[in-house]
């Protein structure tokens, strides 16, 4: 069951000390939220297991100089199966996405131009009492199990290499080698279209160190029946697919989250001068607003990853992972292991880039 008593509104302003351009009042998917606590909850052991009924409440924080109904963020309190409930604050960039879409909205009447800046502020006022009358955000949940492994973080550590800068709020992600040299491989074989494929291992805690990390150990390959330049979707029979392929493992695997090509660069960048090339967007390499909407429907679970390999003539491949950090999906760090290295790396010394402390 979530519980939400407020409405929340947001107000926006064009950046250059202009007059309001609206209010609009918006409808938050809190299920980000309520994934980010119950894995927090896991990483602090507050949690032993994952599965059965959730109670999960909403509620906003006040700013402290003007109090109610400006609000500075909200408080997710999630219990399970009627234990103790665990708790987490977020701020009002919680809202970002939806201040976006808003703005785009005011770009449609002409009071924003594209590009322009603008800031935004949120407000939250009780359900009046017509509001009470319908069935508020009140929805009888549950969570399917997680399955939870004891690991070790200090062996695999050392025997992995971190890529990327490491951020508190993460927990590791760790990926065998082999998954990337599947990924670099089917990346190039499907030339300029995208291809993708599902992530899948275990997801872990280490009890004397107080963290759960999830270690990706294989990528089970999936065909569009439609190829396409910019745009992958996964289809019934493809995940029926993957699970038979899960199943044929026996290795009780999670499906972890996904991975995808981003390599039609080949046929959509220039070939113009030094300055167009530093411009391009390979440069730049994201996941695209359609990439996002399927992680939120596909994998909504707080460890779920996205792993992008990016391909392009003017970069070659590069690897790029991706994942939830509080409610919101993230570039992020990750550990490979059984990274060949240079003979002349240590063992001790190879982990000094090494991104996550324990």
């Amino acid at each position: 069951m979530q519980k939400n008593d407020y409405q929340y509104q947001l107000r926006l302003w064009k950046d250059d000390g202009g007059d309001l351009l609206g209010v609009v009042p918006v409808t938050a998917d809190f299920v980000p939220a309520e994934q980010a606590v119950l894995f927090q909850g896991v990483r602090r052991g507050e949690f032993a297991e994952i599965t059965g009924a959730l109670t999960t409440e909403i509620t906003p924080i006040w700013e402290s100089r003007r109090g109610e109904p400006h609000v500075s963020g909200f408080r997710a309190s999630v219990g399970l199966n009627g234990g103790n409930p665990a708790s987490g604050e977020f701020s009002i960039s919680y809202f970002s996405g939806l201040a976006g879409a808003a703005a785009s909205g005011f770009v449609k009447t002409g009071q924003l131009k594209s590009g322009d800046l603008y800031r935004y502020a949120v407000e939250a006022r009780p359900l009046d009492q017509a509001s009470t009358r319908r069935p508020r955000i009140q929805v009888q949940s549950g969570e399917a199990p997680w399955p939870i492994r004891d690991g070790s973080l200090p062996e695999l550590l050392r025997a992995s290499v971190c890529f990327g800068d490491g951020v508190e709020a993460d927990s590791p992600v760790f990926i065998d080698f082999s998954v990337l040299q599947t990924a670099s491989a089917l990346t190039r074989l499907a030339g300029s279209q995208e291809t993708a494929g599902v992530l899948v291992g275990h997801l872990c805690r280490d009890a004397s160190a107080k963290e759960a990390f999830i270690h990706v150990k294989a990528l089970i390959p999936v065909r569009a029946e439609t190829a396409e330049l910019t745009k992958f979707t996964f289809t019934g029979e493809m995940w029926s697919g993957v699970r038979r392929a899960i199943a044929a493992r026996g290795r009780e695997e999670l499906m972890l989250g996904w991975f995808h090509c981003h390599s039609f660069y080949y046929e959509t960048c220039g070939t113009g001068g030094a300055e167009e090339r530093v411009a391009c967007g390979a440069r730049r390499p994201g996941l695209s607003e359609e990439d996002c909407h399927l992680h939120r429907v596909v994998f909504p679970r707080a460890y779920g990853v996205a792993l992008l390999v990016n391909d392009a003539p003017c970069t070659g491949l590069s690897w790029h992972m991706y994942g939830w950090r509080l409610g919101a999906i993230a570039a992020r760090a990750y550990h490979v292991v059984g990274m060949p290295m240079p003979r002349q790396v240590s063992p001790q010394n190879q982990n000094q880039g090494v991104c996550h402390a324990t």
